[in-house]
């Protein structure tokens, strides 16, 4: 397990082996970022298969037939989860959404005191309620997604883990990349304290606190310090 930046690791992603999963961000938390680099798959290698949290509360949020209650959402980016989605599937890339969430009902107050009120499948969300955790059924085929991967991108807790009662989608998350017969690649801080956390950090390939600078490389962009780097070397 290496912690520091590492221009080489990233590289390896690029041209990496055939099976490049991105796993990007938590339950409808800090979603902003991240849409740009889901949304350009082709800047390096094209990935094959997608699981995002984030994005699956938004586009939930834009179906009619589907409410996610008093979760956050930015309603701004109902367009490019559409957009998300469907190119997705132009490409033929499997794209995961979650299919059941822990819940709680204690909307507006801090997260340490907000008291879990159960699991409940995708389209079931309480008005009144709040999705802070994937459920056991999702990470269940997270892990069969996962299972044939050779490189796996993971950007991102699955959801409060702040909080232990919202903590075990990210623990088991953390297990499942852990356990991957490839390149394993954690991005963010709150990825790397989930990591730590659960005991498995020497068990990934690689760790960068450069969560939203990871994505902007898989997105294309050129970052100061690799450019930096480049300089030095020529």
């Amino acid at each position: 397990m290496n912690s520091t930046p590492s221009h080489n690791s990233w590289r390896r992603i690029i041209g990496g082996p055939a099976w490049l999963i991105w796993w990007l961000v938590s339950v409808g938390l800090a979603i902003a970022p991240d849409v740009n680099a889901q949304h350009r798959p082709t800047a390096h290698q094209e990935p094959r298969a997608s699981i995002d949290a984030s994005v699956g509360t938004a586009e939930m949020a834009d179906n009619v037939a589907l409410a996610v209650g008093k979760s956050l959402v930015e309603p701004d980016l109902f367009d490019a989860a559409r957009e998300i989605m469907d190119e997705a599937k132009k490409r033929g890339v499997g794209f995961y959404l979650p299919v059941d969430f822990i819940i709680s009902k204690d909307a507006g107050k801090p997260i340490s005191e907000m008291q879990p009120a159960g699991q409940v499948p995708f389209a079931s969300i309480p008005d009144d309620a709040v999705v802070l955790d994937i459920g056991p059924v999702t990470a269940g085929l997270f892990a069969l997604v996962l299972d044939p991967a050779k490189t796996v991108v993971w950007n991102g807790p699955m959801g409060a883990f702040e909080n232990p009662a919202y903590a075990q989608g990210s623990y088991t998350v953390a297990h499942i990349v852990a356990g991957v017969r490839g390149l394993s690649i954690v991005g963010g801080g709150d990825t790397d304290v989930v990591v730590h956390q659960a005991g498995l950090a020497d068990k990934m390939a690689f760790i960068s606190t450069g969560g939203g600078a990871s994505l902007e490389f898989l997105e294309g962009k050129e970052l100061p310090a690799f450019k930096a780097l480049k300089e030095c070397q020529s």
